[in-house]
């Protein structure tokens, strides 16, 4: 069990607020239905329960809080999140596929791809293939070449487009990315100073 994108973001903003956090709050800060959330907050109960944690509290008038005790244990519980436990959404794989293809000067081949987001040759050629249609309406076009590889063909201007478009598919409206890495610095400055 492991924590994806969206519901590490709804378990950060709960870490982060003093008091009960109104359900609208976090629908309109994701931009998803109330359905969503709630399917998130399972995982995220599930993913407490595996480390023997109090769950999310849930009061439909007031809002979500996350229990004094189990604020104390997610730093160190997030700390020990590997990267590969760490699942990346399907719009993070689209953007990480996008801007490793829009960066990278080596030829990229199915098994550099795989290991970028972390998932099997099929989902990475589903992605691929969500990729390529979704690079139409930058103007660009990505292609196999046997010896080059994956590539995005395309200008320049509208590769730079599309590369600022994906870069901010991972970084959230805060600015903190959303990688692993940076929750951690996250969680190592934000309650430093309210032990």
């Amino acid at each position: 069990m492991s924590l994806d994108e969206r519901s590490t973001s709804i378990l950060m903003q709960l870490y982060h607020a003093d008091s009960y956090v109104p359900m609208e709050e976090i629908t309109e800060k994701l931009n998803v239905s109330k359905r969503t959330v709630y399917y998130d907050l399972k995982k995220i109960n599930d993913w407490l329960d595996e480390y023997g944690l109090k769950p999310i509290d849930y009061i439909r008038a007031t809002g979500l809080y996350l229990p004094e005790e189990t604020k104390k244990e997610v730093p160190r519980l997030l700390k020990q999140l590997t990267p590969w436990q760490y699942y990346f959404s399907e719009r993070e794989r689209l953007a990480r596929l996008a801007i490793s293809l829009l960066t990278e000067s080596r030829p990229l081949f199915l098994s550099d791809l795989m290991e970028t987001i972390r998932v099997s040759r099929v989902t990475t050629v589903k992605e691929l293939n969500r990729l390529r249609a979704e690079l139409t309406s930058f103007h660009l076009h990505l292609h196999f070449h046997r010896k080059e590889g994956h590539v995005i063909e395309g200008t320049e201007s509208d590769k730079r487009t599309a590369l600022v478009h994906y870069f901010s598919e991972i970084v959230s409206t805060d600015g903190i990315s959303q990688l692993v890495s940076h929750i951690q610095a996250l969680l190592l400055a934000g309650r430093g100073g309210s032990g």
